[in-house]
């Protein structure tokens, strides 16, 4: 009934309704319903599921020899639909040396699988159950322990993991790995506060009056308008060590932590392709038309109605374009704001696998990523199609503008008439195949792994914490 009414108000009075909608965003793109679906399966799935990794992670805690300087790395991981749990997946395998991976379980299945894959011939990371961790760490006592972050709701479950290590002292070992540097969603849903209460606790933490009277759609917005990101919620708590993917990133951290005595290292989002992506199987590409490929998941701030006017303008001067949009929710955005791509030829896949946002990748001639704005976020979709050596227009803002000469960057703001122009040019003028080859070699998971332990090397092991066994 309630969709019903939605939509009858899209149809008569549009503004209106796109206020509705974005009341029920975060910076992050997760919406209430999202909200719901991901509790329930947490609920229903992930009881069966951890009941069984913990049982292992456990196990292997109570008859874990010591071994000095291995490293835990604590990350959610597929089948959880954020980009920052592929990377994190892709980002150790292959690697042979003492790292120890621990994640949220949501499917048995998975878990298994990921940790065959993890371990290969037996030397390389381990993969447990982060409900077990601090029964491992109080086993074999981590020199380091890092800890992939991002704003989504996913990210949720590391709140119960530095309560744990907060209760042993342990915070000074942890570091926090950046993926995005706005952390609002996730300090706000991790604390459970409205809208107003985060205004008010962001305005104790950073010491600065801010706005307290914010609505629930434009409270992030709000605070990230007046430079605060959150992060100095997690120094307060005793985190002083971040690491970042890129120099805009860094810049924004530093920032938003001025005046602590946090410290910041970069390292870099590795490139890659996701396995069993048949590269040398390629879909044939329609020679008739120029495909103009658009891939994550479509939100606000992402361009697209840009997109579909520069593609109706090319349809205008000549150029047959058409559109291939690929991912998380686009069915759904397609529905939402149906007058974007009216008149244009859509090929629509809704929450591709990975390899099969691979295939969708595959059939485009250019690849359009723009963004309105870049608050540091690392982006997975453009070094996957410049390991595919697609040609990529990308917003020359934050993060988007260090892919350097392997791209080519449009301002952001810029007109659906300069885009179409952008897209032409590209056309009679493709990037070298080799400056994109050159970027995906810098930026391979071997590279991320050698300048990874470069910044944490293995350290002696420190006294070994003892649990204390129940009756």
């Amino acid at each position: 009934m309630l969709r019903r009414s939605y939509r009858i108000l899209a149809r008569f009075l549009p503004r209106t309704a796109h206020m509705m909608r974005e009341s029920v965003y975060t910076l992050s793109g997760w919406r209430f319903d999202d909200l719901k679906t991901f509790i329930a399966q947490q609920n229903d799935q992930g009881h069966q599921a951890s009941s069984l990794s913990l049982e292992l992670t456990l196990r292997a805690a109570l008859n874990s020899e010591r071994e000095a300087g291995r490293i835990a790395f604590i990350s959610c991981l597929p089948p959880q639909e954020t980009g920052i749990a592929t990377c994190s997946l892709y980002s150790w395998l292959g690697f042979k040396g003492p790292i120890d991976c621990f994640g949220p379980v949501t499917d048995a299945d998975w878990f298994f699988n990921q940790r065959r894959l993890l371990a290969g011939d037996g030397d390389g990371p381990r993969l447990y159950d982060v409900g077990g961790f601090l029964s491992m760490d109080c086993a074999r006592r981590y020199g380091d322990i890092v800890i992939a972050v991002g704003n989504s709701n996913h990210h949720l479950y590391i709140f119960d993991v530095l309560k744990k290590l907060a209760s042993f002292g342990s915070l000074s070992r942890i570091t926090f790995y950046i993926h995005d540097p706005c952390l609002l969603n996730l300090v706000q849903r991790g604390a459970g506060l409205s809208a107003p209460q985060l205004g008010i606790a962001m305005s104790r933490i950073y010491r600065r009056e801010l706005p307290t009277a914010l609505e629930h759609g434009r409270a992030h917005a709000a605070l990230v308008e007046q430079g605060v990101l959150g992060l100095r919620y997690f120094v307060n708590a005793g985190i002083t060590r971040f690491l970042v993917n890129s120099t805009a990133a860094g810049k924004l951290v530093e920032a938003d932590l001025r005046g602590t005595s946090a410290t910041v290292r970069r390292i870099f989002h590795p490139a890659f392709l996701p396995l069993g992506a048949a590269v040398d199987e390629a879909p044939e590409i329609c020679p008739d038309r120029l495909a103009i490929g658009v891939f994550g998941t479509p939100v606000h701030g992402k361009g697209l109605e840009t997109i579909t006017d520069a593609i109706r303008l090319l349809n205008q001067q000549g150029q047959p374009a058409s559109l291939i949009l690929a991912g998380f929710n686009a069915r759904r955005y397609v529905e939402h704001y149906p007058h974007f791509f009216r008149g244009i030829e859509l090929d629509l896949f809704d929450g591709p696998a990975d390899t099969q946002l691979v295939r969708c990748m595959q059939r485009c001639h250019i690849a359009v990523q723009l963004r309105t704005r870049n608050l540091g976020e690392s982006s997975g979709i453009v070094p996957q199609l410049l390991c595919l050596e697609k040609d990529v227009i990308v917003s020359a803002v934050g993060a988007f503008a260090e892919f350097g000469e392997a791209v080519r960057t449009i301002e952001p703001g810029a007109t659906a008439a300069e885009l179409a122009a952008q897209i032409i040019a590209l056309k009679d003028n493709p990037i070298s195949a080799r400056v994109k080859r050159e970027y995906v070699e810098r930026h391979s998971p071997g590279e991320f792994q050698r300048r990874f332990m470069e910044i944490f090397p293995p350290k002696p092991q420190e006294t070994r914490l003892e649990l204390v066994a129940g009756t």
